[in-house]
């Protein structure tokens, strides 16, 4: 039951955090919308774009800029992006690259994606990582022919320890 009117079912869990100080509470949709958190999540709707909304009002640096900038591929607007949530396609990523890093900096702790690994496969994955690192690297070097550090990257290559499942990749 509603803890404030308790009148009608519980319906949305309700939780205030003010000076550090976090109050919690069960309501019904009649008394959360009076408390004045008439929004999409409490209508009983939870919007991914009301999240974001919130999170991108917070001030990015640079963010002047951002509202200015448009996808040329989709022609979506920084502003249409923030009210909506939603990327129109995957050019958006690098249009809005600055902001967004911003963004999943403040919602994951991290922009870098870095997910999880079982305990048994993190020698592994560690070597595949490094490898693939080593490749980009070695691919950086001889596109900017810089051949003698090539030549280092690719002795690296040989000496990291691929494991049996990696094979040597080169």
């Amino acid at each position: 039951m509603c803890e404030r009117c308790g009148k009608h079912p519980a319906q949305v869990f309700y939780t205030d955090i003010q000076e550090g100080k976090v109050s919690q509470f069960h309501l019904c949709k009649e008394c959360a919308e009076e408390l004045g958190g008439a929004n999409a999540s409490l209508s009983g709707e939870f919007a991914i774009s009301n999240l974001l909304a919130g999170m991108l009002d917070e001030g990015i640096p640079g963010e002047e800029m951002a509202t200015k900038t448009v996808c040329a591929t989709c022609g979506l607007s920084y502003g249409d992006f923030k009210e909506t949530g939603r990327l129109g396609c995957p050019d958006c990523y690098d249009s809005f690259s600055a902001s967004l890093r911003h963004l999943l900096r403040r919602i994951h702790g991290s922009n870098q994606h870095e997910g999880k690994v079982p305990s048994s496969q993190l020698k592994l994955v560690a070597e595949k990582r490094e490898v693939r690192r080593l490749q980009v690297l070695l691919q950086k070097a001889i596109e900017a022919e810089e051949f003698e550090r090539a030549a280092e990257i690719r002795d690296q290559l040989k000496d990291t320890k691929t494991g049996p499942s990696l094979g040597n990749e080169e």
